[in-house]
């Protein structure tokens, strides 16, 4: 599945019309309907803001993983998250939790910087 029928997929699910979600990115429906049809490609900072409007990872839109909801992508990356003294392994559960309190942070990092600059 390419970038732009992944962009089409989520606003179709959520039931919005070419015109509406471009008026709630921001950008003309024209481009939006480029992207969908694959013409252009999103610069990075506009794929993050349609993965957060659609509820989704840059990793999903981009095709680097199937699982379009981030929740259920954590918690598979979560469990399964490489070791190198037991490839493979479930992590523990308080690896687990600080890892979900790194990336809690991050967001509300990431969260100061856009609110810096808009």
């Amino acid at each position: 599945m390419t970038l732009g029928e992944r962009l089409r997929m989520l606003r179709q699910k959520k039931s919005k019309s070419i015109e509406e979600a471009a008026h709630d990115l921001e950008i003309s429906f024209s481009l939006l309907a480029m992207y969908e049809r694959d013409e252009r490609v999103p610069p990075t900072h506009r794929l993050m803001r349609m993965a957060e409007y659609y509820g989704t990872t840059v990793a999903f839109l981009l095709g680097e993983v199937d699982v379009p909801d981030p929740e259920a992508l954590q918690l598979v990356a979560l469990h399964y998250s490489p070791r190198r003294d037991n490839p493979g392994a479930p992590l523990p559960e308080h690896v687990r939790r600080r890892i979900r309190e790194i990336q809690d942070e991050l967001g509300r990092l990431a969260d100061e910087i856009e609110d810096k600059q808009d």
